[in-house]
């Protein structure tokens, strides 16, 4: 990168914006991993319908999303996960999933989308949108839109890793 010219303004935008379709690419390479929060994934878990709970309904990209909200996707279980370095923003709720043979975690807690501060820059990630009918929901839309200006830093949302709060429930909408 070249030296500024004196009076004129620069802005280094440093972002990484991830789908489930990128969730691959990613664990492959130990630094965008660890950019993203996550190793390479695990066992798929599909479903015809399930529960998706807001952990966050603050942040910019999951504001419309009620608490708990009726979902149809395919989800993946990262391997390496940890709430230390990233704010979970929707997980999944496997509770009212039937049993899975490939369900690796036992603390049931399967995040669906979450963002972190890496070096200068945000990252904001979300496994939705392996189904091909995902894409045509306009609330995951609105999330990755949300999501964008929030990685541009156009609004603001905090980041600050949370602990695991357990399956608390309210009424679901489907």
């Amino acid at each position: 990168m070249r030296e500024a010219e004196p009076g004129s303004v620069i802005r280094v935008v440093e972002f990484l914006l991830g789908t489930g379709a990128v969730k691959r690419s990613i664990s492959e390479s130990p630094r965008r991993s660890g950019s993203a929060g996550m190793m390479k994934e695990a066992v798929n878990m599909k479903a015809h319908l399930t529960l998706a709970i807001n952990e966050d309904p603050s942040f910019p990209a999951t504001r419309h999303f009620p608490p708990v909200f009726a979902l149809t996707d395919e989800f993946y279980q990262p391997k390496a996960f940890s709430r230390d370095k990233l704010r979970v923003l929707l997980r999944l709720d496997t509770s009212k999933m039937p049993p899975n043979a490939n369900n690796r975690r036992t603390d049931g807690d399967f995040p669906l989308a979450w963002a972190k501060s890496y070096g200068r820059g945000t990252v904001f990630y979300s496994s939705l949108g392996h189904a091909a009918e995902t894409w045509d929901n306009r609330d995951v839309a609105q999330m990755y839109f949300e999501a964008i200006k929030w990685a541009l830093g156009l609004t603001t949302g905090d980041v600050t890793p949370r602990p695991f709060a357990g399956a608390t429930l309210a009424p679901a909408r489907y």
